[in-house]
């Protein structure tokens, strides 16, 4: 990958945030997928979503993510009692649903988290730190942080995409995914200045990836 595209990502204590000079915004993704021989499907013909609303990424602020929501038009007992994996279906998608975040960049593509999110079940509202899975260091992830990033060389925008297989229900003619999160676009100077030091303090700790 381009080093001016590169994506850096680190651990943020929020409670140093300069709240003042950060502004929340919202994205969503939503994916709907038809009943086709008995599944929803979205492992097929499954290109990149723009976020909605379109949040264009300055590459001279710095970006923390707060939470996360995720759900679909269905109910929750029937979302996860349909969910096919890999143990139950030969040949379906490994594993649970899950989620895979990405920033678009003027080369490939960068993903803001080491790993996709896993979907389970719904959340409600979830946050970005706890899913210690995201971490080199299972260390970094405490209570009081977000995933924090920047490093974008021009303006970017979110992309996303679903994998996940569900047994279709009867009368269900498709199924639409939901997954949105927030985050704050953090404009102060000497906090960004601090976030770029690598073994910086409090305000900015430990790669989550390079």
């Amino acid at each position: 990958m381009n080093e001016q595209n590169k994506v850096s990502v680190r651990y943020i204590n929020k409670n140093a945030i300069p709240l003042l000079h950060a502004d929340p915004l919202n994205v969503v993704f939503r994916v709907t997928r038809p009943a086709i021989a008995g599944f929803y499907d979205w492992t097929v013909d499954n290109a990149l979503t723009p976020g909605d609303p379109r949040v264009d990424l300055d590459p001279a602020n710095l970006y923390a993510l707060e939470y996360f929501t995720f759900s679909a038009d269905l109910d929750p007992a029937d979302y996860s009692g349909n969910i096919i994996d890999a143990s139950a279906a030969p040949g379906a998608v490994p594993g649970i649903p899950r989620f895979n975040l990405y920033v678009d960049s003027e080369g490939p593509r960068s993903p803001i988290l080491k790993q996709p999110i896993p979907l389970a079940q719904f959340y409600p509202n979830a946050e970005f730190p706890k899913w210690r899975v995201y971490s080199k260091e299972q260390s970094d992830f405490g209570n009081t942080g977000f995933v924090g990033f920047q490093g974008m060389k021009s303006t970017n925008q979110f992309q996303g995409a679903f994998q996940a297989r569900l047994a279709a229900i009867l009368g269900k003619p498709s199924v639409t995914m939901i997954f949105s999160f927030s985050l704050l676009e953090i404009k102060d100077d000497n906090f960004i200045r601090d976030y770029k030091q690598t073994g910086a303090d409090d305000k900015a700790a430990r790669y989550i990836h390079k």
